[in-house]
């Protein structure tokens, strides 16, 4: 919200020139000066201004372009399907930026949405999840509604009201097609995992992708190893790049649960984000010994290796 909110006070004090009405200026002081505090807060704990959980997993300094912002209009899922076409049809919308056949806020929103993915696409090497793409929800009925005007499709007399019902219809039948389905293979490994690893004296995990849900249900500690929730101490040890097995000896970790891996010789190579870009900083090392549980759900698995006393773990720095 804060892109809508910068979008519209840029509009207000610039092109409609209320930067020199000092009443104005007074009026609406006190919400920018909290955000300022905001933003400054973030950038002392963060190193980022905006610290969000993609940018916070890739620790990349560089302002790169990355490909994987747009990686959901490659997905068949039906969900995604329907989001990519609100994205085509927002671009077809910044057509019409400077054109009076749209309204004002309909720009707003389309600005506002050129403004999240060129800055995610240049901060971070992580894919956008479902709830990255709220800007698009706002924006394109409003783009359907202005379109309906200038081809003057105006046979009916509650165009708007139509509008909106589909996209509530739609949004409920993505809702409903994946209510209690057994098709969350993330809640079904998670499920597995705390099943497996209650009733035993392991203390301590830690886990990379797909840990939020493992996290809430196992009820024993378990450490992040990417992104925001991982906290300052994790995200100083990827942005070093160290190696995983000092996250293990320091945090006295017992498994370690891992969605991916890759077998060299008779180890196995593990790394922290997982994310297969160029442009994310990783924690790396070799597990010696094979898994002792692999937990599998659809195409997804989760390895399973006891770490405890860092005796499964080889410092070793791949480059």
């Amino acid at each position: 919200m804060l892109y809508f909110y910068f979008v519209i006070l840029s509009y207000e004090l610039i092109l409609n020139k209320k930067i020199l009405k000092i009443n104005y200026i007074k009026k609406i002081l006190i919400f920018p000066c909290f955000i300022i505090l905001y933003l400054l807060i973030n950038y002392a704990f963060f190193q980022s201004y905006f610290p969000e959980s993609g940018v916070a997993k890739s620790l990349t300094k560089q302002l790169k372009f990355n490909l994987e912002t747009f990686s959901f209009l490659k997905s068949q899922a039906l969900g995604m399907k329907f989001i990519s076409l609100m994205f085509y049809l927002n671009l077809i919308g910044l057509l019409f930026l400077f054109s009076n056949k749209i309204k004002i806020f309909t720009k707003f929103s389309l600005i506002t949405n050129l403004l999240f993915f060129l800055s995610n696409s240049l901060r971070s090497a992580w894919p956008l999840w479902t709830w990255h793409f709220f800007f698009l929800s706002i924006s394109t009925p409003l783009i359907i509604n202005d379109f309906t005007k200038i081809i003057k499709i105006n046979f009916f007399k509650y165009k708007t009201i139509m509008v909106s019902l589909f996209f509530v219809f739609a949004y409920s039948i993505l809702l409903f097609k994946n209510y209690g389905a057994n098709n969350d293979h993330i809640l079904n490994l998670a499920i597995k995992i705390s099943d497996h690893y209650k009733s035993t004296k392991h203390k301590t995990f830690a886990m990379g992708d797909m840990a939020g849900k493992t996290s809430y249900l196992l009820n024993k500690k378990l450490f992040q190893l990417e992104g925001l929730v991982g906290g300052y101490k994790i995200i100083k040890h990827i942005s070093n790049e160290k190696s995983l097995c000092s996250i293990f000896s320091e945090m006295d970790v017992d498994i370690y649960l891992s969605s991916k891996i890759m077998k060299i010789d008779d180890k196995y190579y593990v790394e922290e984000p997982s994310q297969n870009s160029q442009n994310v900083k990783k924690m790396k090392s070799f597990m010696i010994n094979e898994p002792e549980a692999i937990f599998r759900s659809g195409k997804l698995e989760i390895y399973a290796f006891n770490v405890k006393n860092n005796s499964n773990c080889l410092n070793l720095k791949i480059q």
